[in-house]
C-alpha cells in the first residue's frame, strides 16, 4: 500500500523504522524517518545501498518520536504511526503528524492490535474528519477529510463550554 500510494513528489514521515522506509526510499520520496535506535538507521542505509544502490535519500532523526515530532514544520502526504506503541506516545505522534499531515493525505496506524494504537485507531474510525481506506492486517489507512478542528474553554456567565475556535 505505502508502495503504491507513493511517489516522488510526495513529502512524507514516519516513527519507527523498516521495510517501510526502504518502500519510501525506493519511490524517493522527500521522507522523514524518526526513529531513537541508531543501528537501526544504520542497517536500512547499508540494506538500500547494497540491495538497491541507493544512498540514502531519507532524513532520519535519531531520537524519541515525543521530542520531535511537537517540533517539526510543514506538510506531509503521508505520515506512518509506527514508532513507539505505548500510550500517550502514539497519541502524541498522531496528534502532531496529523495536523501537519494534507487534507487527502494519508495517516498510516501500524499494529493496532496493540492498545494504544488500538485506542487511537477507534477514535478515528469514529471522528467524521477520517475516513478508513484499508485494513491490512493489523495496519490501518486513514485519508484526511478535514483540518483539524481546534476546541477552546469558553466562559459566558456561569456557563463554561468547549467551541470551536474562530
Amino acid at each position: 500500500w505505502l508502495y503504491d500510494k507513493s511517489d516522488s513528489k510526495q513529502t512524507t514521515v514516519e516513527t519507527g523504522a523498516g521495510h517501510s522506509t526502504v518502500a519510501f526510499m525506493l519511490k524517493g520520496t522527500n521522507h522523514t524517518c524518526i526513529c531513537p535506535h541508531g543501528p537501526t538507521v544504520e542497517r536500512i542505509k547499508k540494506f538500500a545501498k547494497d540491495e538497491f544502490n541507493i544512498d540514502s535519500n531519507v532524513k532520519f532523526i535519531v531520537d524519541k518520536s515525543e521530542n520531535v515530532v511537537p517540533n517539526l514544520e510543514g506538510e506531509f502526504d503521508i505520515a506512518l504511526i509506527d514508532g513507539s506503541h505505548s500510550f500517550p506516545v502514539t497519541i502524541i505522534d498522531w496528534f502532531y503528524l496529523g495536523n501537519l499531515l494534507k487534507v487527502n493525505g494519508y495517516a498510516v496506524v501500524d499494529d493496532c492490535h496493540l492498545n494504544a494504537c488500538k485506542l487511537l485507531a477507534k477514535f478515528l474510525d469514529s471522528d467524521v474528519g477520517w475516513e478508513l481506506e484499508n485494513i491490512i492486517n493489523f495496519c490501518r489507512f486513514y485519508k484526511k477529510k478535514m483540518k483539524f478542528r481546534t476546541l477552546h474553554w469558553t466562559q459566558e456567565g456561569d456557563e463554561s463550554y468547549y467551541s470551536d475556535m474562530k
